[in-house]
């Protein structure tokens, strides 16, 4: 019990002044658990989550203790653009395993 304080304590700590993300606007409950986005996709309106966060925050948002989201046409060539070897591959995690 003592250990799981100190490890929810730890990774308050660092999400608010040690991440390197710490800096992108969003959500405090979001930037430090997963626990609101999953919710979010559970209960079927995330991409409308998505959409209300944005126009709140800007077009970076923070929807994780690891994970942006950009809303700009920039950051999509940046992200999906034409380059050697192709795009990047998609992340199999967010998707399920047939």
């Amino acid at each position: 019990q003592q250990q799981f304080l100190v490890w929810a304590t730890y990774s308050i700590i660092y999400a608010f002044c040690l991440s390197p993300l710490r800096h992108f606007p969003g959500p405090k409950l979001w930037a430090i658990s997963r626990i609101p986005s999953n919710l979010s996709v559970i209960s079927g309106h995330n991409h409308l989550d998505i959409l209300a966060l944005h126009k709140k925050y800007g077009p970076i948002l923070r929807l994780g203790p690891n994970e942006l989201a950009f809303n700009t046409a920039e950051a999509f060539r940046d992200i999906y653009g034409t380059r050697p070897g192709g795009c990047f591959p998609k992340n199999r995690s967010n998707y399920i395993a047939p």
